[in-house]
This record gives C-alpha cells, structure tokens and sequence, in this order.
C-alpha cells in the first residue's frame, strides 16, 4: 500500500467500497465519517486497557514512587507485551507503550483511503481527515517510536493474544524496518 498519497481508488472503487462495508458497515458519507470520528476518538481501542496506559504514562514519576494515587492496574498481558518488547529490542529498555490509539489512527487512514477510492469523501476532504489523523497522534505520542509500539500492541491485544506467534514475528518486522531503515518515512519524516 502506498503509503504517502491518497489515490483515487486503492484497488477500485467496487472493490473500496465492499471493504468499507464488510470491515466497517460503512455504506455512506454519512457512515465513513462517523466511523472517523470514533477512530480519531480511540473508540475501538480496550477502553480499560487505553486508560490504564494513559493514566501510567500522565502519572508523576515522583508520586508512582510513593504510591499515591496509582493508575488503574495493566492487564497482565500488556506487562507480558511490553518485556518482550523491551527483550526483542521493539522498545528502549526502560521504555513502555503510552497507548494504544496508533492502531486506530492506522485505521482511520486506510478508511480514508477506502473512502475516497469508493467516492464516499472528495479529495480534499480525504486531505482534510489525515491531516486530523497527524494531528491527533501528535497529541498522544511524542515520536514515531513511540507511536509505532503503541500500533504494535493495539494489533497484538487484537490479533495475537499473547501466543507470540506468526502475527507477533510479521509485526516486529515491520516495526523494526519502520523505525530502523534508513530508507524509511518514519526515519526521513518529522513526526505528526
């Protein structure tokens, strides 16, 4: 998939459009900027597993010390995710995910892709919604690392459940062409 233009039809635009509705039950404008909207607000995301995060990574470190105030408690699984990040070199050594909303921010640009292609949304308007898509990234993540290890565990909560299997290996390879590759737009673009 190209990753820096938005063409007129990704596939075609028969083809745009029954991806819109079997991935999303997108059949509309109306429906693909609703569909938007709730990706740009992280509504696909575990909210449970997103507020935990959100709240560690706001917290004081000097308060997380003495205990006061704690964030709500990480599922087990993310601590899991998060060694084997930091092991497999995926994250800094003392490094951990500040949230998961990457996963929707990806999706939000392909469906604006598929919007487009299936002629649900006008060029600029198209435009329009990955510029909210940089924007809303740069709100929550500081740089493309970090948005990157949010992606990758949004797509293991969803897709690997802890086995560390295939989709684990394709994600830590696409992770690490992504963030190492010199040759890389997340090496050669400034961040959101």
């Amino acid at each position: 998939m190209p990753w820096n233009e938005l063409g007129t039809a990704f596939l075609d635009h028969a083809s745009d459009a029954q991806t819109l509705n079997d991935q999303w039950s997108v059949t509309d404008p109306a429906g693909w900027q609703q569909r938007l909207d709730q990706l740009l607000a992280g509504q696909f995301v575990p909210a449970d597993t997103e507020q935990a995060l959100r709240a560690r990574a706001a917290a004081d470190p000097e308060r997380e010390k003495e205990g006061a105030d704690e964030a709500p408690e990480l599922p087990e699984l993310v601590a899991r995710y998060e060694e084997r990040f930091r092991a497999d070199g995926l994250l800094p050594a003392d490094g951990r995910v500040v949230s998961l909303l990457a996963l929707d921010l990806v999706h939000a640009v392909n469906l604006v892709r598929w919007g487009l292609g299936a002629r649900l949304c006008a060029p600029p308007q198209a435009e329009q919604a990955v510029q909210r898509v940089g924007a809303r990234a740069g709100e929550v993540y500081g740089s493309w690392a970090e948005f990157a290890a949010g992606y990758l565990l949004g797509r293991m909560l969803a897709f690997d459940h802890g086995w560390f299997g295939p989709q684990y290996a394709e994600a830590a390879h696409l992770h690490r062409v992504l963030t190492q590759d010199p040759s890389s737009p997340w090496q050669v673009l400034p961040f959101a």
